[in-house]
């Protein structure tokens, strides 16, 4: 497994839910997140968005990075990303 900066969680994650999973986008570098957030637009009004956290879940045994968000006219959401670049295999 790759050496990270960041705690990897041995568990799965019980706040990862089977729908959100089905929605998550393929990510097998950490590039594909930076590019998709960077042209992402918020979904209820199409502004910008601000990054607010981003949060490693595990559902065995691939790992899944959430991103939270908000934009300029305060609607909240979050984007799964399915980051295979972690380990775990399909």
């Amino acid at each position: 497994m790759m050496d990270t900066m960041i705690d990897m969680p041995e568990e799965d994650s019980p706040d990862l839910t089977s729908d959100e999973i089905a929605g998550a986008i393929e990510a097998p570098d950490a590039d594909i997140i930076l590019d998709t957030l960077s042209v992402k637009t918020c979904p209820t009004c199409t502004s910008k968005l601000t990054i607010t956290k981003h949060q490693l879940r595990k559902r065995a045994p691939l790992f899944y990075a959430r991103v939270l968000f908000v934009c300029s006219q305060g609607h909240q959401g979050s984007v799964l990303f399915r980051a295979s670049f972690l380990g775990g295999s399909q």
